[in-house]
């Protein structure tokens, strides 16, 4: 499926992927945002690379309750690719958004 998206949910202390890149398809992230008003945090994001089979480390950040940290750097995925959160505590949310669309390399 292609088109501009926007999800939203609970990241879970073991861990949460928030958006996968459907096969044919290339995704460019735009914006993700976290938030934790409960308590203090420090919040893990990655991209699983499927070209290596592996998560590559975006970046670390701890963050005081409440704080609210967006990222609007750009990010591609690849098929198979996929954005994975992990949270040192509960509650806190998140709210990605971006655009699936077609990959010109698989339908040639």
């Amino acid at each position: 499926m292609t088109g501009k998206f926007s999800n939203q949910g609970d990241i879970s202390p073991a861990g949460t992927i928030i958006h996968t890149c459907p096969l044919n398809n290339i995704t460019e992230i735009v914006s993700m945002r976290f938030n934790n008003s409960d308590a203090n945090y420090i919040l893990t994001v990655s991209k699983y690379d499927s070209s290596i089979s592996a998560n590559v480390l975006l970046y670390v950040k701890s963050l005081t309750l409440g704080d609210t940290i967006t990222d609007n750097m750009l990010y591609i995925l690849n098929p198979g690719d996929y954005i994975y959160v992990e949270c040192s505590v509960a509650n806190t949310t998140y709210i990605i958004t971006g655009e699936d669309m077609p990959n010109v390399n698989m339908i040639r």
